[in-house]
This record gives structure tokens, sequence and C-alpha cells, in this order.
């Protein structure tokens, strides 16, 4: 249930830091904070030179006070703070975060969440210390990827919150709040890098085409030709569900439209595996009995949110244009899908036919359920507590 504050009797990291400030639980503020993942700023120079190859790391922004170096780490529950013109900011857990400060022999006071209701100092060598007495505290990333998080520092209803609930389910896998926007080059070099190889972007100019791409729902590939091919069929009065529909659609487009032998091969390919995935979300319940996918359009509109965040992160953009880009998908989504659960099911079948097909079908269908039941059922999905429209 949401009440103006948000989700009503579920707690973030941020209520839960608060609550053992209050209560002076030492202990357990760093219980918290050793299961989540936290942020730390480097020079964003620095960063600059590695990704036109002239450095290969990056140092550490930290400044004196009261005599003391100190250096400010923040959770997602203060990210929403403008990020300074000099510096980006690492992404990594707070267990990772501490070794690497501690490897270097550094005595600084670590201030987490600095100049807000939640902000704790402990020095580096504390910090390590109390690591070593509580081994079964620390969260590794993989333990991380099993929660559906939200953030009270973000928008948790209206046309924002809802948008970015359509790329739920790469926050998910990404260890995201569902809610957050991310701040301004968060994991700067990192993701730069990582879209480089995954996208070729390697520029504003780069990252707005494919942003543009994402959004195009006239872009029609392949799957998306078969789906709009099974839709036209079964308004003429064939079945949906049945089984012979799909390849029998495939040859005769690939007849009508003197294909090519590759291009033949993948939609024969993609038709197989269609009906594949359909019959396995039927098999565990997710469709009916005679249910399937009418568009997979959202596998390209929930990824437009995630590249709206990765703007930001690489620089490429400033918040508004992303909420714009954020926006836009979620209309889109809205226009497309009657609720979550459709929405939900088609981006399913979008990731198996164009990731699973690169590799292991199956697999990537075992995880993209997994991703699939978590956001129905976790209390803290948005899924659950909002709606779509």
């Amino acid at each position: 249930m949401m009440g103006n504050g948000g989700p009503v009797g579920l707690m973030d990291d941020g209520d839960r830091l608060f609550a053992a400030l209050r209560n002076g639980d030492r202990d357990g503020y760093l219980t918290v904070l050793a299961g989540i993942n936290v942020f730390m700023p480097s020079p964003r120079a620095q960063g600059d030179e590695v990704l036109a190859g002239t450095e290969t790391g990056t140092g550490h922004v930290t400044y004196r006070e009261n005599g003391a170096v100190c250096i400010d780490v923040s959770t997602d529950a203060s990210l929403t703070q403008p990020c300074r013109p000099d510096v980006f900011y690492r992404w990594l857990m707070w267990d990772r975060a501490v070794r690497i400060l501690e490897e270097h022999k550094f005595k600084w006071t670590m201030v987490v969440n600095r100049g807000t209701y939640m902000e704790f100092r402990i020095t580096v060598p504390e910090a390590a210390k109390w690591l070593n007495r509580h081994p079964r505290a620390v969260k590794t990333w993989e333990e991380l990827v099993t929660q559906v998080r939200f953030t009270r520092a973000e928008a948790l209803d209206g046309p924002l919150a809802r948008a970015l609930a359509c790329g739920a389910h790469l926050s998910y896998t990404n260890c995201m709040p569902w809610n957050s926007m991310m701040g301004e080059y968060v994991h700067y070099v990192a993701r730069a890098l990582s879209i480089r190889e995954s996208w070729g972007i390697y520029s504003a100019r780069d990252w707005r085409r494919q942003v543009d791409a994402l959004l195009n729902t006239q872009r029609y590939e392949i799957v998306d030709v078969l789906l709009a091919l099974r839709r036209k069929a079964v308004a003429d009065g064939a079945q949906p569900a049945d089984p012979t529909l799909l390849s029998r659609l495939a040859e005769e487009w690939c007849a009508a439209n003197s294909a090519d032998p590759s291009t033949a091969a993948e939609m024969y390919d993609v038709a197989h595996w269609v009906g594949m995935c359909e019959s396995w979300l039927r098999r565990d319940n997710v469709l009916p009995a005679d249910g399937v996918v009418w568009t997979q359009a959202v596998w390209d509109l929930g990824r437009a949110v995630n590249m709206a965040r990765w703007g930001m992160q690489c620089g490429y953009c400033d918040r508004p244009t992303a909420e714009q880009i954020v926006l836009r998908a979620g209309q889109l989504c809205a226009e497309t899908y009657s609720n979550w659960h459709e929405l939900s099911t088609a981006y399913l079948l979008g990731r198996v036919i164009k990731m699973g097909r690169q590799d292991d079908v199956q697999a990537c269908y075992a995880e993209s359920l997994k991703t699939h039941l978590a956001l129905a059922n976790a209390e803290t999905s948005p899924f659950r507590l909002l709606s779509l429209h």
C-alpha cells in the first residue's frame, strides 16, 4: 500500500540506516552497509584519461576536516545530490570499498551520507576491523541481486515512477532500486567502457542515436515482423496458440518476400524459439493455456529506460533530458500493454529471443523467469505497488 511517503510498512536502505542511528545501534548501521553497494568519489579528470587510454587507474577525492583526512561515501539514499564537476563516483560493495582503502593503509575517515539525516563516520581501520569480526554480515553482489529494492530518495508514485518501473527488470539484475534515476557520473568509467563494447557508443551523438532507435516502436526486426503477422492471422480467425501457426507464417512471409537464405534461416529460428518460449511460459503458468505474447516492444522500451540512466552516468545528458526519455518509454509501454503482468511476460520473451539465442536459450529463460517472478511477488516491487496506467 502507498502512503504519502511511499510504501507503508516497507523499509528501504535509508530507513534501515536511519533506524540504526536513531537507536544508537552502531553495529546495526554497519550491518546494513555490509549488505549494500556504495559510491565513492574519484577525480573526473583521471576518469577522462582512462577513457582516452592515457591512464590505467583512478585515485580518490578527499578533504580535510578538523585535521582529519576524510572521504565521502554515498548510498542510494543520498545519491540524488548534485554531482560536483570535478568528480565521478565508483560503484562498489561496502566491503570492497573498505578493503581497497585498507590495502593502501589509509587511515582516513569514511563519512557516509555526509550532510544528511543518515550521516555516519568511521575510520578505514575501524571499518576493516568490524568486517573482520562480522564476516557473516558481508553480502556479495550476487546476494544483492536477489532483492527488489526501492529508495525513498526518488519518486515512488506518479508518471516518473511508473515509467521507471517499465525498466524494473534491468534495475533488478543490476542491483539498483527500481525507482532510482542514478546520479550523474556514477560508475562513469566502467559504464562508458561497457557501452562502448556492448553498444558501440563512443559519444553523446552515438548515445542519442541509440535512444531514438530504442524508442522507435515502428522499427521492426524479424521477431516483430513475425508477431505482427500472427496478430493479423488471429484477427482473421487463426488460433493464437496453434503450434504450427508461427512456422506457417514464417514460410509464407519468406516466399512472399523472396527472402535470402540468411533471412529465411533467421525467420524460421525465431519462429521456433518464440513457440518454444511460449510453451514454457504456459507450462510455468505465466501464460494461460491458450496465451501468447502479442508484442515484445517492452524489450526495447525497458532498455531505453536504462539507456537514459547510462546517458547521465557517462555525461552524455543531464537529468531533465534523461527523465524525458524515461517518461516517453513509460508512455509507450502504457499505450502497448494492459498491465504489468502482460508487460513483464513480453519482456521475458524479448530477452530470450534477442539474447538467449546467442548463447543458451534455456538458461536465459530460467534467469528471465526468476526476474519475472521476483517482480511479480516481492512486496517492494513496483508491479505490486503501482498500476501501469
